[in-house]
């Protein structure tokens, strides 16, 4: 975002992570922040193979 008078920026993305998250940006005169982000946890889901094996066993 600037001022539109004289060019001064008031919010300024400095780095976004893989997945484009905000991880570091300028605000006001200058004041830097760095975030880290951890990634997310890969949640693994079943095979067809297993949920077939699983429906077979219960019905």
């Amino acid at each position: 975002m600037l001022d539109d008078t004289n060019n001064i920026y008031f919010y300024r993305i400095r780095s976004r992570d893989a997945a484009g998250r905000l991880t570091g940006h300028i605000v006001g005169n200058g004041l830097s922040t760095d975030k880290t982000i951890p990634l997310p946890v890969v949640i693994s889901t079943p095979s067809n193979q297993t949920l077939t094996a699983w429906m077979k066993s219960v019905t």
